[in-house]
């Protein structure tokens, strides 16, 4: 994580590409996190059922090498994106720290366990809640809906076309603004 870090460390943006993740270890978004905002901040919540405890997820304090917080961020859904992958893009969409492009997420977010039954069947049945701090729910059944809807196919055209238009109005060095122009036209041509 850190070696890709510092590999954008310098970028006017940021585009994840989340369309196919089908999700993982959801404490990767407090690693990715701590890049992406200057002191910690509270993610997420997860409420555990048979325990009754919260377990509170916060981005990563220290990171190795240099922090991104001021670098607009993109994210990138399909009907695809699952679980962690979808945790990620809820808390920085309700944070204000991303902009969501593509298509409405697939809609798992509370964690589960497989339960055995009788005849070699099994159940899954959800064991905790995910609880944003900020919209007091979350993306169960309904997935994280996108700020600007698009197929999955046109979604990092989109987001790379305002991350280009972004960086035009930021930057007076001339080169930069030759090569943006460039990719903009060369956008239109797609």
């Amino acid at each position: 994580m850190a070696a890709a870090m510092a590999l954008i460390q310098d970028t006017s943006a940021i585009i994840f590409d989340l369309r196919k993740n089908g999700g993982g270890n959801g404490f990767m978004g407090g690693l990715i996190s701590g890049y992406l905002f200057d002191k910690p901040t509270h993610l997420n919540s997860i409420h555990r059922k048979p325990a009754g405890n919260i377990t509170e997820i916060w981005s990563q304090e220290k990171v190795q090498g240099k922090k991104v917080a001021n670098t607009p961020v993109y994210i990138l859904t399909s009907s695809d994106t699952f679980s962690a992958a979808e945790a990620f893009a809820y808390y920085l969409k309700h944070l204000d720290r991303a902009t969501i492009f593509g298509e409405a997420t697939k809609g798992g977010a509370n964690p589960w366990q497989y339960f055995p039954l009788e005849n070699g069947f099994k159940i899954a049945i959800p064991i905790a809640k995910a609880v944003n701090p900020i919209t007091k729910t979350n993306w169960e059944g309904t997935g994280v809906k996108p700020d600007i809807e698009t197929s999955q196919e046109k979604a990092f055209s989109t987001a790379y076309r305002l991350a280009l238009q972004e960086a035009k109005i930021s930057t007076a060095h001339p080169e930069h603004l030759k090569e943006i122009q460039q990719k903009l036209q060369d956008l239109v041509s797609l």
